[in-house]
């Protein structure tokens, strides 16, 4: 459901459907052809909206990529790397430092 403005009540549009739709099948098109560009034209109420949910679909239709062991990443850095990580609460976004190990003993005291 969305709503053009805050005055009136949310109504689902016709056009959101075939737009996250449309994102599904580009995400299809990238998998089997990623040497070849592919330009798709829409005519839309609102473009950041559209791309949004073209964005939605194409996400929906893709698998989560494969990552890599987070120690085994941070291991590779130099310090004062800018980085970004993502845990379950927060997305940090700072300068690696160094990374340390942890006793096991060290760990029940913290």
């Amino acid at each position: 459901m969305l709503s053009e403005d805050g005055e009136r009540p949310s109504e689902s549009a016709q056009w959101i459907g075939p737009l996250v739709a449309l994102g599904g099948m580009v995400s299809g098109f990238t998998k089997t052809s990623s040497d070849r560009q592919l330009i798709v034209a829409v005519s839309v109420p609102r473009r950041d909206l559209a791309a949004v949910l073209v964005g939605c679909g194409w996400i929906a239709a893709s698998s989560a990529p494969d990552f890599k062991d987070p120690a085994e990443i941070l291991r590779s850095l130099d310090p004062w790397t800018p980085v970004r990580m993502v845990t379950e609460y927060e997305v940090l976004a700072d300068r690696f430092v160094q990374l340390r190990r942890l006793s096991a003993i060290s760990r029940k005291l913290s």
